[in-house]
């Protein structure tokens, strides 16, 4: 580093000495001093703990709660700036996949936008495009400086042609591998910076942030020197502010600022003049000094302006196999710039790799309004598998706006898993007042809904009896079993033991519906109690307890024989 501000120093010095007598020699050491720095001022962030290389999984981007950040006075102006990101196939593979590597890319941008936008800082980075990369690299090879190197002198040769195309102020290279346990490097100062992604609590999203940091003149923790105009991040306590060389010490969502104070501690994140990334970058903005060409921010390109609007349309947003092809109708209008750009992309959500074929394609605006077909091919394959989906949309717009929203789409396969059938069967006994489950189990399949109907035949019960949740239902796909509550009414009528019988059945012409259950309802009330009423009494029996008994009959019939006899004789 001292070598590098040291020829600052000397070039500015020549400057001086031969303003006046040759103008063309100094343009040629100003062309000769901007290669240099750009090849020799590199700064990497390593993942390190005190005393050596540390995992990168020891880094962690959350947002900590000791940290306070004071409410800061927004820019009265704001910057865009895009970023030209390419890719290596070893990329792809660390990722996991394309669309991995395309989730990392985005979260990284949401990432840096979300360190200005916390701080209060008003610049907007955005993708211009994402690229296959082209050029020679040995990701396993090289070192962390050839890397680096061999991608500058890839994209100073190319930028005559990119920057008019892209208008993008940042190259990028998301690699598949950096030596040293590295994530990240770029040029001091300059346009080009290499970043990997990475499995480590959050850092695989916040080394974007860092190397743009360094691409705009930051450094981790020293000034880089005043013709720079730059300095560093900062450590409070356990905490790293964003442009921190790394550490042990956990990693927050704020930019070294003698403002910000570490609560725990007491301590300041920052000093001013040499700590203080969040004044660094309010200034540049407030001062217009991307624009004005400060040294720091030399390579500032300005955006391109996006005007009309691109949309895309479909037949249809479900497709059988044997349909062969997807038709993307993408339309646009009212496109000022002819170098106007978007890519057509797909992504699976259920989808196999076997299920179409499609690799993200980059259009060209050509002309102030137009239309153009992309092509989706479906494969036809003989595997039985269920209805799979996968995303199609516009992304990455540059010079243009986008008016159409993702779409899901779905492929129905001629060799689909079957529906199933539905049945329900047993025996069930309920005592008045309990609950009963009647269990439909689904065989033979799962793919889609099956919609089908609780039938109650009544035996001796009646509808009074009891009660079913619901009468109608549905199995969702993938769906196998549902249980459907059915409840003995609790009357207070004594009766007899009651039964019924339950059915199901569909009007799905794929589906089958069987069985049946038998349900026989106890009663619980006792039978009524009858009482036999008493003799009334005559109120003349003074011996029989107030009633005519039997003793008095009886007594009545000895006299009426004896009365009979005695006569006879």
């Amino acid at each position: 580093m001292t070598l590098l501000v040291h020829f600052d120093k000397v070039f500015v010095k020549l400057t001086s000495r031969f303003k006046e007598q040759n103008k063309g020699s100094i343009m040629r050491i100003k062309h000769i001093s901007s290669i240099l720095i750009s090849l020799l001022m590199v700064v990497s962030f390593v993942a390190r703990s005190d005393g050596g290389t540390a995992d990168l999984t020891m880094n962690n981007s959350s947002v900590s709660d000791v940290i306070s950040i004071p409410n800061y006075v927004e820019n009265t102006r704001s910057i865009t700036t895009d970023i030209l990101f390419f890719y290596t196939e070893l990329a792809i593979q660390k990722a996991g996949g394309v669309d991995e590597l395309n989730d990392y890319i985005q979260k990284s941008v949401l990432k840096a936008n979300l360190y200005m936008s916390k701080n209060k800082i008003a610049i907007e980075r955005r993708v211009a495009a994402v690229l296959p990369y082209d050029g020679m690299v040995n990701e396993n090879s090289e070192s962390i400086d050839e890397i680096l190197n061999t991608f500058y002198a890839y994209a100073r040769e190319e930028k005559t042609v990119l920057e008019p195309k892209y208008k993008a102020s940042y190259y990028v290279l998301v690699v598949g591998n950096l030596p040293d346990n590295k994530a990240g490097h770029a040029n001091l100062g300059g346009y080009t910076s290499v970043i990997m992604p990475f499995e480590g609590d959050g850092l695989e999203e916040y080394s974007l942030a860092h190397e743009l940091g360094h691409s705009d003149g930051l450094v981790h923790t020293v000034n880089g020197g005043e013709n720079f105009k730059t300095t560093g991040g900062s450590s409070c306590g356990s905490e790293n502010s964003l442009m921190h060389g790394g550490g042990n010490p956990s990693r927050s969502d704020f930019l070294s600022s003698p403002d910000v104070i570490n609560t725990l501690t007491g301590e300041s994140c920052g000093l001013v003049g040499d700590a203080d990334v969040r004044g660094y970058y309010y200034d540049a903005v407030e001062n217009n000094r991307f624009i004005s060409s400060d040294i720091s921010f030399r390579d500032y390109v300005k955006p391109r302006e996006r005007t009309g609007t691109v949309t895309y349309s479909l037949v249809s947003e479900s497709y059988e196999e044997s349909d062969g092809v997807i038709s993307v109708m993408v339309s646009w209008s009212g496109v000022n710039d002819t170098d106007s750009s978007v890519e057509v992309y797909s992504r699976s959500l259920t989808t196999s790799d076997g299920d179409y074929t499609f690799e993200n394609k980059r259009l060209n605006l050509d002309s102030e309004s137009g239309q153009v077909v992309v092509e989706i091919a479906v494969n036809d394959d003989n595997d039985v598998e269920d209805v799979e989906y996968f995303e199609v949309g516009l992304r990455y717009q540059n010079g243009v706006n986008v008016g159409t929203e993702p779409t899901e789409l779905s492929i129905i396969s001629d060799d689909m898993l079957p529906k199933g059938d539905i049945e329900i069967s047993g025996t069930v006994s309920l005592v008045e007042g309990e609950t009963g489950t009647i269990l439909v189990t689904r065989t033979g399949g799962s793919r889609g809904q099956i919609s089908a109907v609780v039938q109650v035949v009544n035996g001796t019960a009646s509808d009074a009896d009891y009660n079913v949740e619901v009468l109608n239902f549905t199995l969702e796909d993938g769906e196998t079993s549902k249980e459907i509550l059915f409840t003995a009414v609790d009357d207070s009528i004594d009766e007899i033991d009651e039964n019924l019988v339950i059915n199901i059945s569909t009007e799905d012409q794929e589906s089958v519906a069987s069985g049946s259950i038998s349900v026989t309802i106890i009663d619980n009330d006792p039978p009524p109690v009858v009482t036999t009423p008493s003799q009334p009494s005559n109120g003349n029996n003074s011996g029989g307890g107030g009633s005519f008994g039997y003793s008095t009959l009886l007594l009545l019939l000895i006299v009426f024989l004896r009365n009979k006899g005695y006569k006879e004789r």
